[in-house]
């Protein structure tokens, strides 16, 4: 059986393909990350506050350390899920043509994905490591770390949906065995 899908791909399907890969990436749902990146604000900005409100500082070893680790953690934590992931989106849309024809073809044997002023991207099965079914589309990421989109309405149906998915499992699960 082959599959044969023909779209045009936006740097919108790249974003959504970033938000999903680095969703199971970091195993943090979006409102989880959400509540994180609050935490790491009031870590990180908190000191800063209360010096300006006039909270005395403290001086001794123990305190200062303990605050300085305070504020190094909120920050870790502001960088890992805000400043990191907003700088990878506004370098994808710098880099990406807004637009871009692609074909992506499914075989018994390989995976074709063909981008216009783009060179050709040949993968057999045995170099998927997972096809991860996302809310927006699917994932397929590589041994060799790549990650490929494939978006959601690219599907006629939600049949299939299901009968690709279906056949992509039995492919990797078929290699692996």
């Amino acid at each position: 059986m082959i599959y044969r899908f023909s779209f045009i791909s936006t740097t919108k399907d790249l974003l959504d393909a970033y938000e999903a890969s680095s969703t199971l990436r970091r195993s943090v749902q979006p409102f989880f990350r959400f509540l994180l990146l609050l935490l790491g604000l009031l870590w990180a900005v908190g000191p800063v506050i209360a010096v300006f409100v006039g909270v005395p500082l403290r001086f001794d070893f123990p305190g200062v350390l303990t605050d300085v680790l305070v504020w190094l953690g909120g920050c870790a934590i502001v960088w890992y899920y805000m400043i990191q992931p907003m700088r990878k989106r506004r370098q994808v849309r710098r880099k990406s043509p807004p637009e871009q024809d692609v074909v992506v073809e499914f075989s018994e044997d390989t995976l074709t994905i063909q981008a216009l002023g783009a060179p050709n991207f040949h993968r057999s099965w045995e170099e998927v490591a997972a096809a991860v079914p996302c809310k927006k589309g699917m994932l397929f990421s590589f041994t060799d770390g790549r990650v490929n989109w494939l978006p959601k309405r690219v599907f006629s149906n939600d049949e299939e949906l299901k009968s690709f998915q279906h056949f992509v499992d039995t492919k990797i699960k078929g290699q692996k065995a």
